[in-house]
């Protein structure tokens, strides 16, 4: 096998990792459906970042009530932690 043909499958792989990076880049923070709910990959202050204490509920909360008033719920895709969380309550059980 030639060098550059062994090589070449590291060349893809490395490409292909920084368009993914450059276009995950551009994706939006968030996006409102139907204006009924937002979905966001981290958190509402914050992209990527995860929602692992009650601070972090609590201030994601205050900026979907202040910042999105019409809001009813926000889904969080980057928390790896299943919980419903309202304005009463939060529900951590979900079984």
């Amino acid at each position: 096998m030639r060098k550059t043909a062994g090589e070449s499958p590291r060349v893809d792989r490395r490409q292909h990792l920084a368009l993914e990076r450059a276009l995950s880049q551009q994706i939006p923070q968030g996006m409102t459906v139907d204006d009924t709910f937002i979905m966001v990959h981290g958190s509402l202050v914050e992209r990527d970042a995860y929602i692992l204490s009650a601070q972090e509920i609590s201030k994601n909360l205050n900026c979907m009530i202040n910042d999105f008033p019409g809001m009813k719920i926000c889904f969080f895709g980057h928390t790896h932690i299943p919980m419903l969380v309202g304005t009463k309550a939060v529900i951590s059980d979900l079984r």
